[in-house]
């Protein structure tokens, strides 16, 4: 009991600048892990995004909607049961999902209310 709460006392008064310099830096180097892995985030979406045009350009053309509910629902679907392959929270990663498609959509100037993806992954879809 008294090693969890010395723990505590010492997490509480601790500051990232108090740490000793090879933990400092692997916190740094642990930080700038993740900033790579946001930016090659932010790649893929600048890649869906030109796949969302491409697929855009091709409806036009052959007079169909640019969006679809249907496709919609069922990538939300797909990407909850990914999720829980990965152990994430099948929600919030279709949360992350609706925003990518609305961010997609925005980019190619097609935004549109994707309010439909969350509505789309419900209980029912966690099997």
């Amino acid at each position: 009991m008294n090693e969890v709460i010395s723990h505590r006392t010492r997490s509480e008064t601790m500051t990232e600048d108090s740490l000793p310099g090879s933990d400092k830096a692997r916190l740094a180097e642990l930080r700038r892990k993740i900033d790579r892995l946001d930016e090659a985030l932010l790649d893929l979406i600048a890649q869906r995004r030109d796949g969302v045009a491409q697929v855009q350009r091709l409806k036009r053309e052959f007079g169909l909607p640019v969006r679809s509910p249907r496709r919609e629902r069922e990538m939300a679907v797909r990407i909850g049961a990914i999720a829980r392959r990965y152990g994430l929270p099948p929600e919030a990663t279709v949360s992350v999902l609706r925003s990518t498609i609305h961010c997609c959509l925005q980019a190619v100037g097609e935004a549109e209310e994707t309010a439909g993806l969350a509505s789309s992954y419900s209980l029912e879809n966690k099997r």
